[in-house]
């Protein structure tokens, strides 16, 4: 089961292809207009990573399901070759295997231009690598119409509105990735265990503390509430939420609803996002109050102790909710997050939650300098009109359907789902999205939006003063948190502002 803390990027201008030449003079330079259309006489393989956030899309080795194989699957295989029949020219090979999206098996790919044409990868990293000339911008193929959507359908007048206003640009004003689906995500709890002990539902905050309080009193042996696997989905909800009252001063470079990477360095410079700040303090006393009896979760496997009925309440994401709806040998139930209310301790005036059932867009898919790495720029553009047109082809709502509705652990850019937990997940979405009163999945992330070595980094403090997990006397050491957080913000900056060439004069508050 695949595990992630981060976060889908940012939104943007339209116009020009642009398009990273191996040529090009400078990083993020290479900016090319033309023919974007795909030439049917023109020969050439594309080569397919086939990761995805929540599982991959290659082929299983087996067709036959079970406990070890839950999700058997062949459809992206199955959509290749109808594409190939379609463009007798164009050649796809799916790898046997994915990278996973790990950093250290994609960057010296990158850096070689030998990494698939069309690759699955985390955007944690997005903003020190997109002025790399590592992937092809899209932003001219979104504003083109799929021909693959059906008349009238989201798509056919341009591709970028299958991805329902929610795909977003990165620091330079770029689209870099198209995602493949929608996530769902949740708290599965043992449902015979609520009845049999008359516990309600909690859909705030303080009542989900006060449900874990109940739980442990109830039996001291199990684990009321645990993440999986040391994940912080909740824990980003908790966090974008609170930050929500500061936002106004936070996204002013490009205000979008979502803090990017150079946002959240301008705030930490300007002493607007501090870590050693009031709503850094309520946010880590809200973490640490939920997982007061978790144990260390990331000792532990939260689905293994789950169906072993040791402990009560889960974060899952599509694969989880699915694994354990199926095999846990006890009714089994999904909540949305709990929201935070001003009556809770602590949480500020005018707050406002994350919306609730889905993390939003999942599993995106880059085109790599692999494809345009050849001195001729012409076949460079041409290659990647066919990789966009493969992308095209494989988010069209009737093909996209297919390709996550089959492996049933997301949900397809339509919102087609026959899973009724996931339809009622992305009903509280789609509730939450058209309210003033709920932001975006991770608006406020600084681990999920800055370097690599910052997540990292981030991570590592994070479960050392949650848990002690590698430095058992950080445990709740919260200036020991504090200083390695500011530490590798400082590196961040260092490493961002001069890739980026941002000019940090222009960081003011007006």
């Amino acid at each position: 089961m695949k595990r992630i803390g981060t976060v889908l990027l940012s939104m943007l201008m339209a116009g020009m292809l642009a398009f990273a030449a191996a040529c090009a003079q400078t990083p993020g330079a290479g900016i090319a207009d033309g023919d974007l259309s795909l030439d049917e006489n023109f020969k050439c393989t594309i080569t397919v990573d086939g990761g995805g956030q929540w599982a991959d899309y290659n082929t299983t080795a087996s067709m036959e399901e079970s406990v070890s194989n839950p999700y058997p699957y062949n459809t992206l295989e199955v959509l290749a070759e109808e594409y190939m029949e379609l463009h007798p020219n164009i050649k796809i090979e799916i790898n046997a295997q994915s990278h996973g999206g790990s950093r250290d098996s994609i960057l010296p790919m990158l850096s070689t231009a030998t990494a698939p044409d069309l690759l699955y990868q985390v955007p944690t990293c997005l903003a020190e690598d997109c002025n790399q000339n590592y992937y092809a911008a899209l932003d001219g193929y979104l504003e083109l119409p799929n021909p693959y959507a059906k008349d009238g359908e989201a798509g056919s007048e341009k591709w970028i509105d299958v991805f329902g206003g929610e795909l977003r640009k990165t620091v330079n004003g770029h689209y870099y990735y198209a995602s493949l689906e929608r996530s769902v995500i949740g708290i599965v709890y043992n449902k015979t265990f609520f009845d049999e002990n008359h516990i309600e539902v909690p859909e705030t905050f303080a009542e989900f503390v006060a449900v874990i309080e109940q739980i442990h009193s109830i039996d001291s042996d199990v684990y009321p509430y645990a993440s999986n696997g040391g994940n912080m989905w909740l824990d980003l909800s908790l966090e974008s939420a609170l930050y929500s009252t500061i936002m106004d001063e936070i996204d002013v470079i490009l205000p979008d609803g979502v803090a990017d990477a150079q946002e959240v360095l301008r705030a930490y410079e300007l002493g607007i996002w501090e870590p050693n700040g009031e709503l850094e303090d309520v946010y880590l006393d809200f973490i640490t109050t939920k997982t007061a009896y978790s144990g260390d979760p990331t000792k532990y496997t939260g689905t293994t102790e789950f169906i072993n009925e040791n402990l009560i309440m889960v974060e899952a994401a599509g694969s989880d909710i699915n694994f354990l709806e199926k095999y846990a040998e006890f009714e089994v139930g999904v909540m949305s997050y709990p929201i935070l209310t001003t009556d809770t301790a602590g949480v500020p005036e005018g707050v406002k939650n994350v919306r609730r059932g889905s993390a939003g867009l999942s599993s995106g898919w880059f085109i790599t300098n692999h494809a345009f790495n050849s001195a001729n720029e012409e076949e460079n553009l041409k290659k990647v009109n066919a990789c966009a047109d493969f992308l095209m082809f494989l988010t069209a709502y009737s093909n996209n359907d297919r390709l996550v509705g089959d492996k049933g652990v997301a949900v397809p850019l339509s919102g087609n789902t026959e899973n009724q937990t996931f339809a009622a997940l992305m009903a509280q979405y789609k509730e939450d999205s058209e309210s003033d009163d709920f932001v975006l999945w991770a608006s406020f992330n600084p681990s999920g939006t800055l370097t690599k070595s910052f997540y990292d980094s981030y991570i590592i403090a994070y479960n050392n003063y949650m848990y002690g997990s590698t430095t058992a006397s950080a445990k709740g050491n919260k200036q020991v948190f504090i200083n390695a957080v500011m530490n590798a913000a400082d590196s961040a900056m260092n490493r961002l502002v001069r890739t980026n060439n941002w000019d940090k004069s222009e960081w003011t508050i007006e």
